[in-house]
């Protein structure tokens, strides 16, 4: 037997404002190797590549349970050379994760260009969605 449970949009919204409030001046943080299993999950061996502030308020109200999130601010000099595979949001703290998601050229929660990120260049996020 399964189960299904459905939102109002107006209670996907209020999820997504409640993460964005989280993530309010926090970051991206971007790393190599294989992804823990879980954002609870330690980091084992990973190398962080890149940080990416978020704004001050990270997104908007949301919009049928969809946020966009404001500017997000380079990483002007990246920290190690290595393959983007999985990055972490985090709140203010810079030590609380939040959210964990995949990396790739397409079809990933985070897509970039390029995944060979260079030490030393910088790492533009040009835009974040996240729905609930």
């Amino acid at each position: 037997m399964t189960t299904e449970v459905t939102l109002t949009v107006e209670a996907r919204n209020a999820q997504a404002d409640a993460l964005a409030r989280l993530l309010d001046n926090g970051s991206i943080k971007v790393y190599s190797g294989s992804a823990p299993a879980n954002v609870d999950a330690a980091l084992s061996g990973n190398t962080l590549l890149a940080t990416c502030p978020l704004s001050a308020t990270s997104a908007p109200a949301a919009a049928s349970g969809s946020l966009t999130f404001n500017t997000i601010t380079d990483d002007s000099s990246i920290d190690a050379s290595g393959n983007a595979a999985f990055y972490r949001t985090f709140k203010a703290d810079g030590t609380t994760a939040v959210t964990q998601g995949t990396v790739g050229t397409s079809g990933e929660s985070m897509t970039l260009a390029d995944l060979a990120l260079v030490a030393g260049g910088t790492l533009s996020i040009s835009s974040m969605t996240h729905t609930v």
